[in-house]
């Protein structure tokens, strides 16, 4: 445990959202899940949305045969599944012998993975469900994935959306750290705990890996420890590091993980947690909501569409802010240190 005393200017600053950290119960090698999504090659009425990918029926089409393949996934000589989430939402009415299909390329070949026969109604939930598949024995090849459909018309469809694709492996040495968590605010001279879990991926047996905290403003170490001990494929540690500051001050911890050999480094760095150490006096801020009630931004953390004005306060309530909110400016304004307004999209004609 190593207590750290800093000096710095008191400023204010809003939480910059992160990405959660996923935790695997295998390593995950190739991933698609449509938000930048890669180089697919897209036939008819196939078609990129942000956050998942779509067959429509939209434009009517008799006699289609339209795929989806994805960009070329060179495979190591090991053991890999692949998870797809997805719907499919025909027009049963208009439906005769229209298919949906899943296969894999490989080798000049077409091997097929999974077969839905259109008019045999919806498949899933419309906000996706998950199906697996084994792709072993495509270990050591350059694979692509393909998703067909094709048959009399297009108008047996509404569509079939396909969400995310994963391809996950076993590793013999794959440590991960899996979670970071702490205050997100303190009091000056308070003393904070920060928790990182790390899990062992891997099938062989880790030990001696390095587990490092650092402040990403100053790069300063807040702690560190060795692991003596051994952790069998599965096991998860968890380590807790102690913090405090005496002066106000804004940044976030980092977890770094060292382990000789790892064969999946992506998943060891966390990313950063913020934590705001608050100032011996008080900001007082509005939020001056001017939005036009439509969800129009897309929350990189949580995922979910939002109006501007609750990213904003979603970001002031993360980092432990107080604050005031009004449609219509007060009259008077000199009670405010900070004033943020927030206007949503609107049309002019």
């Amino acid at each position: 445990m190593i207590i750290l005393q800093i000096q710095k200017k008191i400023c204010l600053a809003l939480l910059v959202l992160l990405p959660a950290i996923p935790a695997f119960s295998q390593t995950p090698f190739w991933g698609e899940d449509f938000v930048e999504p890669q180089e697919w090659t897209l036939e008819g009425n196939w078609y990129l949305e942000y956050g998942y990918m779509r067959f429509s029926w939209d434009p009517v089409t008799t006699n289609y045969d339209m795929s989806a393949i994805s960009p070329l996934i060179s495979l190591d000589d090991r053991e890999y599944g692949l998870s797809i989430i997805q719907y499919l939402e025909p027009w049963v009415i208009s439906a005769t012998t229209e298919k949906a299909e899943i296969s894999i390329l490989a080798g000049g070949d077409e091997f097929l993975l999974w077969s839905h026969d259109v008019g045999d109604g919806v498949w899933g939930v419309i906000t996706g469900t998950e199906v697996n598949f084994d792709i072993s024995e495509y270990g050591g090849q350059d694979i692509r994935i393909k998703f067909r459909s094709y048959g009399p018309t297009t108008d047996s469809w509404f569509w079939w959306d396909v969400f995310s694709l994963s391809i996950i492996t076993f590793l013999d040495n794959d440590m991960a750290i899996t979670r970071i968590a702490g205050p997100v605010n303190l009091e000056i001279d308070e003393n904070g705990t920060w928790e990182v879990k790390v899990r062992n991926n891997g099938m062989d047996f880790r030990k001696d890996y390095t587990l490092s905290l650092f402040d990403v403003k100053t790069g300063n170490l807040i702690g560190s420890v060795t692991e003596e001990d051994s952790l069998a494929f599965g096991g998860t540690m968890t380590y807790y590091f102690e913090w405090s500051s005496d002066s106000a001050y804004n940044t976030a911890f980092m977890a770094v993980l060292e382990n000789d050999g790892d064969e999946y480094e992506l998943n060891n760095v966390s990313p950063g947690k913020f934590i705001r150490v608050k100032p011996d006096r008080e900001f007082n801020i509005l939020v001056w909501d001017r939005d036009n009630g439509i969800s129009s931004i897309v929350d990189p953390e949580r995922g979910d569409i939002i109006q501007p004005t609750r990213g904003v306060t979603r970001a002031l309530d993360d980092a432990g802010f107080e604050y005031d909110t009004a449609y219509n400016l007060p009259d008077n304004l000199q009670d405010y240190d900070v004033i943020l307004s927030i206007l949503g999209c609107y049309c002019v004609s």
